[in-house]
């Protein structure tokens, strides 16, 4: 049986259908490749198979081949050779070494410490928005919601979040996977990003109780390069916060966009908990995964 063809880049905006499609027919594709310096690649669309293909230690980051070398074409440029070095985007085993200080971070009490927080300023939020009459989703919640639990979990202190987001908006354009070369404002973004995270290291401005913290015990006991602490605290500023944005924006839209769904939630046939996943899977930040 020849497997099907699938180009992720003539889908259009609902893409849903084509996705199911393609897990009836076995969950596996081949396509049109997502580098333009690839000739073809393969697609998985299942949780299980994305799941093994993840795990398996012959799918690496950069397998030997062409692919190895698209991503040493890619870590030349200086957005990705900072990210490469990110825990996202390493193998084994420094994929574990990366991992292993900020892995045990969320445990159960601090995840409820960060539950409590987020339901507070949540309530705090939507109540200034009832009063007002109306509110910018992604500017009145999104947006101070994610950086208050960045810096929570980070421990730095983020005093103008919006300068913040309008930077790492601009480092988002070195994913676009249909251009040779990333535009020169997510470079220089880059730099920007890179530059507040040296200044807040250099003057040590970080609780002692934060993943920052963490990581500068690992560089300080020699498992860690501070080249590795800076593109991880950097990756975390970026990715934390963007992806929880773009996320927060997409569920608004969807219930926005089906009426029929909100009123389910609005009667309380369906609970939240079973709803934000359904919303998380429909409109993921990030609806394709290259990594490998």
């Amino acid at each position: 049986m020849t497997a099907p063809f699938f180009d992720p880049f003539a889908l259009g905006d609902d893409p849903f259908a084509h996705f199911a499609e393609m897990r009836a027919l076995g969950g596996i594709a081949r396509g049109a490749a997502p580098y333009p310096q690839l000739a073809d690649a393969h697609y998985v669309f299942s949780h299980e198979l994305v799941s093994r293909v993840l795990k398996h230690p012959a799918l690496l980051q950069a397998p030997p081949g062409r692919y190895e070398e698209v991503r040493r074409k890619l870590v030349d440029q200086a957005p990705m050779a900072l990210l490469s070095r990110s825990v996202m985007l390493a193998d084994p085993p420094q994929h574990g070494g990366l991992r292993r200080p900020v892995a045990g971070f969320l445990s159960r009490p601090t995840v409820e410490a960060l539950t409590q927080g987020l339901r507070a300023l949540s309530r705090e939020l939507v109540d200034r928005a009832m009063a007002d009459g109306r509110i910018d989703a992604v500017a009145g919640l999104a947006v101070p919601v994610s950086f208050w639990l960045l810096q929570e979990i980070m421990g730095i202190e983020i005093e103008d979040p919006w300068a913040l987001k309008s930077v790492t908006s601009r480092m988002a354009g070195a994913f676009d996977l249909r251009t040779d070369q990333p535009p020169a404002a997510s470079a220089a973004a880059y730099g920007e990003c890179r530059a507040f995270v040296e200044e807040r290291l250099a003057q040590q401005a970080f609780r002692p109780d934060g993943m920052v913290a963490r990581m500068a015990r690992e560089v300080a006991e020699g498992r860690w390069s501070r080249e590795d602490m800076v593109a991880n605290v950097v990756f975390m500023l970026f990715a934390g916060q963007e992806t929880v944005v773009d996320a927060f924006g997409n569920a608004v839209v969807a219930l926005h966009r089906f009426p029929e769904q909100r009123t389910l939630l609005e009667r309380r046939l369906v609970d939240w908990s079973s709803a934000a996943a359904e919303l998380l899977r429909f409109g993921a930040s990030v609806q394709y995964a290259v990594a490998r």
